[in-house]
């Protein structure tokens, strides 16, 4: 029986610090399995049955190698000798092609190998196929080749590199200022040169960043001047899975917003004031689950650094969260489940209530992170209906530079 061949993702590093993705995408399904022909061979006859098509990428110079394993069963019944071929083709151009020579009746499965030198390949889908002498095509997956836009050498803009790119590619934005307010519709990878220097300004409009896609990695940019309007953000993953913001400061009022998204990562992102002003929402969950938040700056807020609501089962670690004339710079409503570890909370403030804030939420557990105050007890705040939270996980708990629980009747 034949396997079906597996999605592998390879990195070729090129010159500089570009890269160039190759991904080997899945068979594309519906074909029944090949069978060996039944009944008597006659005189002459070869019957050759495909039994698996694999790829692999080797990195080479100039160019990279893609592997393409051909492995077949044949039989075969001649009086003296005969001879078959089996032959590969990208989009039905040949690669190559080998010949066997057999003799007399006999039985074997072999593997070859078509080595295809991409070096001169165009970016794009190629469809991998196999011909034998004995039977037609055997389409078996596609290789995707992906590309590396430039901004603005290759497009003036993000927007409109963006809507040139294919699925997978990646558009690589060098330093300047970017007066747009960019779509994100197909998985890519879309990064800044310096997070410093490579500024997208939304010029107080709508939505810096919003990604309407999953799989999608922004890195590296300088966001800020969203809409004051409440919904707009620096960066929005809307209904957005399996993507990841990483590496950017946010100078937005309200800097990241991921609303309806799973297996998100947030990571390694500051979030700071724009011109003097200060965050009014660092980073906020909504509906939202099995999403990874760690390593973020969120200070200098004026209301929340981080809320949840309705999100359940998501990791929030090691992140710095602080609020600046907020009663509490962290709150989770209607959130269970989630862990929240080895974070840094700080309350300059506390006499304005403190650094966490429980609304209907059960089965949280809370660990190792460090809760400070410049002065005056900090405190957490839980609601009655608000059960089951766990402040240690058995071994460990945090540490408090005093503090307070009110509604201390609460179960948690």
């Amino acid at each position: 029986m034949r396997r079906t061949l597996s999605a592998v993702m390879v990195i070729l590093l090129l010159a500089g610090i570009f890269t160039s993705l190759f991904s080997i995408q899945p068979i594309r399904g519906g074909r029944p399995n090949d069978s060996m022909t039944s009944g008597t061979l006659f005189p002459y006859f070869i019957d050759i049955v495909i039994l698996d098509v694999n790829v692999s990428l080797h990195e080479t110079v100039p160019g990279p190698i893609i592997h393409i394993y051909v492995t077949f069963e044949a039989t075969w019944d001649v009086f003296d000798f005969d001879s078959f071929w089996v032959e590969a083709y990208s989009n039905s151009t040949s690669i190559d092609w080998q010949m066997f020579i057999v003799l007399w009746s006999g039985h074997d499965t072999f593997t070859v190998d078509f080595a295809w030198n991409t070096s001169g390949v165009e970016a794009g889908s190629y469809l991998i196929s196999v011909w034998t002498s004995t039977m037609s095509y055997y389409e078996d997956g596609y290789v995707r080749i992906l590309q590396t836009i430039t901004v603005p050498d290759d497009f003036l803009t993000i927007q409109e590199a963006i809507n040139a790119a294919n699925e997978g590619d990646t558009v690589f934005v060098r330093n300047g200022t970017y007066y747009e307010n960019v779509v994100v519709n197909k998985t890519m990878v879309l990064t800044g040169e310096s997070s410093e220097e490579t500024v997208v300004d939304g010029g107080g409009v709508g939505t810096v960043i919003q990604v309407n896609s999953d799989g999608v990695t922004i890195s590296g940019f300088q966001l800020q001047n969203c809409s004051m309007e409440s919904g707009n953000w620096g960066i929005a993953l809307n209904h957005s899975s399996k993507s990841v913001i990483e590496g950017n400061v946010l100078k937005a009022v309200y800097a990241i917003g991921v609303i309806g998204g799973s297996e998100n990562s947030v990571k390694d992102n500051d979030f700071v004031g724009h011109d003097g002003s200060c965050v009014f929402i660092g980073l906020q969950l909504v509906n939202s689950s099995d999403n990874i938040v760690s390593a973020n700056n969120l200070s200098s807020n004026c209301h929340s650094a981080l809320t949840m609501r309705n999100s359940s089962n998501n990791r929030i670690s090691s992140n710095y969260i602080s609020g600046h004339f907020v009663p509490f710079p962290f709150s989770m409503e209607k959130s269970d489940n989630n862990s929240i570890v080895g974070n840094t909370m700080w309350q300059p403030a506390p006499l304005f209530g403190g650094h966490i804030y429980f609304t209907e939420s059960k089965g949280n557990v809370l660990y190792h992170n460090s809760f400070l105050a410049d002065e005056g007890p900090n405190a957490m705040s839980i609601d009655e209906l608000s059960t089951n939270n766990t402040w240690d996980n058995g071994c460990e708990g945090n540490y408090w530079s005093d503090y307070v629980v009110r509604y201390p009747n609460a179960s948690y």
